[in-house]
């Protein structure tokens, strides 16, 4: 699956898996909503609402969500850049910041993504 830029607004005719693709975020959003975007990630969200009995508005409303995909790392320090106790802190808050974002997240996203890899494994895994 390629997702493009054109694929990945959001419109009633973009596909669900462009959609998970370019925010894995949105996954939860459908989960909950009860479409599956997995096995059924080349409809489109028009076509996933009306199987829903969902406004195809209010969807695409709950998938815009604000800002870009966690992963806001700070850059390696460039050479010449800071170095010593500077580097050191930066290093620091940097890793308390991935302890602090990712890993609660990952806590509360890893039963709901074990039993995602269940159902594919499930569904496809004699191939």
């Amino acid at each position: 699956m390629t997702a493009s830029r054109e694929s990945t607004a959001l419109t009633p005719t973009a596909t669900l898996g462009d959609l998970v693709v370019a925010d894995g975020r949105r996954a939860a959003i459908l989960d909950r909503a009860g479409i599956d975007h997995c096995c059924n990630g080349h409809r489109t969200v028009a076509e996933a609402a009306r199987d829903a009995e969902l406004d195809v508005e209010d969807l695409l409303r709950s998938l815009d969500l604000p800002g870009a995909p966690a992963s806001s790392a700070d850059p390696a320090p460039a050479a010449g850049g800071p170095s010593g106790d500077s580097a050191a802190r930066k290093l620091s808050s940097f890793a308390h910041d991935i302890v602090d974002t990712h890993h609660a997240y990952l806590w509360e996203e890893m039963p709901r993504l074990q039993a995602l890899v269940d159902k594919v494994h499930g569904v496809h895994g004699d191939r």
